[in-house]
């Protein structure tokens, strides 16, 4: 699968302990920063 879009870093707080604390239920580890979000435009599988 290739995404084509645009990746941008999650500076947001709130959201950053969102993601934190999911990613902590599922490999019980914080990822910490930085995290990235794509916004794509187009996807090929």
């Amino acid at each position: 699968m290739i995404l084509e879009g645009v990746a941008e870093e999650v500076t947001d707080g709130d959201r950053q302990t969102r993601i934190d604390d999911a990613y902590e239920v599922r490999y019980g580890i914080r990822h910490g920063t930085p995290v990235w979000a794509l916004r794509p435009r187009a996807v090929y599988a």
